[in-house]
């Protein structure tokens, strides 16, 4: 943004932050610059009432030199930490792997949610999304990747795929599957967030949580 050192020079606030410059008109794309605001997030100018906040989109010029000073702000504005590190989001929703990219975690580490004393912490995907409006600030914290386990009627068995099939799931209980006169069902729980919990049936797969638990039930056809 060019600036003209002989005009006098007129002032401007983003989020309580104060601004001047002497060019009399300014885009929405340059006052979020100004501020180290993403462009995708929505700025307003504040309008005094009974009036409604002015939408600034990113090419949207805003006339200065009007009376007043101008105030513009986000809606919204939510802290987030990473192993103990302050980040802001302007986005109510944020995925795992760009906390990963913001905390510049390596892959060799997994990313959880860091709960209070007494629960356990949760475990965030990178394809998961995070609401970052809830009560309170957000802690995320990086673990070491643990050798991924699940339980299959009540016993460990460590699991290196990604997926596991209905078959591969009634072999690992011990079932002999060339019996004919029996029926298998399998059953599931704390699973992937995108479907923690359901029935696998015959030919398909589900994808692997680690300490997922299944439920295999064998019946002698009649």
């Amino acid at each position: 943004m060019h600036t003209d050192n002989t005009k006098p020079p007129l002032l401007f606030r983003i989020d309580g932050k104060d601004f001047s410059t002497t060019n009399q008109y300014i885009t929405g794309k340059e006052l979020k610059d100004l501020n180290a605001i993403p462009h995708s997030t929505e700025l307003y100018l504040s309008i005094d009432t009974p009036y409604e906040d002015e939408l600034i989109e990113n090419e949207t010029k805003v006339n200065l030199a009007r009376p007043d000073i101008e105030q513009f702000y986000v809606k919204k504005k939510l802290e987030y930490s990473i192993n103990g590190i302050t980040f802001i989001s302007y986005k109510q929703f944020i995925k795992g792997s760009e906390i990963r990219k913001n905390g510049d975690i390596p892959e060799t580490q997994i990313v959880y949610l860091d709960n209070p004393e007494g629960w356990e912490d949760d475990l965030i995907e990178d394809d998961e999304f995070v609401d970052l409006a809830r009560e309170g600030k957000e802690k995320f914290i990086s673990k070491s990747k643990e050798k991924t386990y699940i339980i299959i009627n009540g016993t460990i068995h460590y699991w290196e795929k990604q997926t596991i099939s209905f078959i591969e799931v009634i072999k690992a209980a011990g079932h002999n599957l060339e019996t004919p006169d029996t029926a298998y069902t399998v059953a599931y729980e704390n699973g992937d967030f995108s479907q923690p919990e359901g029935v696998l049936t015959k030919g398909k797969s589900v994808k692997v949580k680690h300490k997922m638990i299944f439920y295999v039930t064998a019946t002698v056809k009649s």
